[in-house]
């Protein structure tokens, strides 16, 4: 703005300028970062990310009555909040957790398993001897080896939790590649019965259901996203339709101090 009056016969101006203050500025003199807001970190400051991964369990008619909330589905810290809230009226329950933490840019596991080994292949009944007469003529019967296995897998039951997080330049956002996983062993089916004069044998392999998500995201520090929504198994090991498991992380950026 540019202001002009006389003054004894001479013309005096003055002039008015708007600054504009950054959040931050570095002085140049001394390098100092002015940071009133706390957004700036020095880049050489060690960090790292902590990654939390919850299974809300809830009926598929509270499921669908937080998601026609549009002031929930927008903001998940107030639907964070409003599970919590829902957790006291056993409306919602916390089915699962896990937790991790990594540094930025490398990937990070953690796991609570139990190994399932069992058999894909197997070799069929052979004969350890052939039936035949003895000396007084009585016949005798073939001796047979069971069928035997030659080829396994295995399957980790449990939880397993991948993650892998970077933090933006900004020390705010949060790229993040995520993989939890929760297997269970819910039973056992029968493939086929081996059966001869000696023997009988019957082929089974195991059952798992599993709770899987795989999925990239950017985050913001300290925020809580929805990520998921998965079906929960029936005691029978089965797809529970009528009950669902909304999966939330929230991951936060933590300085090295």
């Amino acid at each position: 703005m540019h202001f002009s009056f006389m003054c004894k016969n001479f013309l005096v101006s003055l002039t008015a300028s708007l600054v504009l203050v950054s959040p931050f500025y570095v002085d140049a003199q001394d390098e100092e970062v002015f940071d009133p807001l706390g957004l700036v970190m020095d880049s050489d400051v060690p960090k790292y990310v902590t990654v939390t991964c919850d299974y809300y369990e809830m009926s598929t008619s509270v499921y669908e009555t937080l998601m026609d909330d549009e002031s929930l589905r927008k903001d998940d810290l107030k639907m964070l909040a409003k599970l919590k809230e829902l957790r006291k009226t056993e409306d919602v329950s916390l089915f699962d957790s896990m937790h991790l933490v990594a540094r930025s840019g490398e990937k990070a596991s953690a796991e609570s398993i139990l190994e399932v080994i069992y058999p894909t292949e197997y070799e069929p009944f052979w004969a350890l001897s052939e039936g035949n007469e003895d000396d007084e003529g009585v016949a005798t019967l073939a001796s047979y080896a069971p069928p035997t296995a030659t080829a396994f897998e295995t399957r980790n039951v449990g939880n397993n939790f991948e993650i892998e997080p970077t933090i933006g330049p900004d020390n705010r956002t949060i790229d993040l590649r995520m993989a939890p996983e929760i297997v269970f062993h819910v039973g056992e089916k029968y493939y086929a019965k081996i059966k001869n004069d000696e023997l009988e044998t019957d082929i089974q392999m195991p059952l798992f259901y599993t709770l899987k998500v795989t999925t990239a995201l950017t985050m913001i520090d300290g925020k809580a996203q929805v990520v998921a929504t998965l079906s929960p198994k029936r005691a029978d090991g089965t797809t529970d339709h009528s009950r669902k498991l909304m999966v939330l992380v929230r991951s936060d950026i933590k300085f090295v101090k």
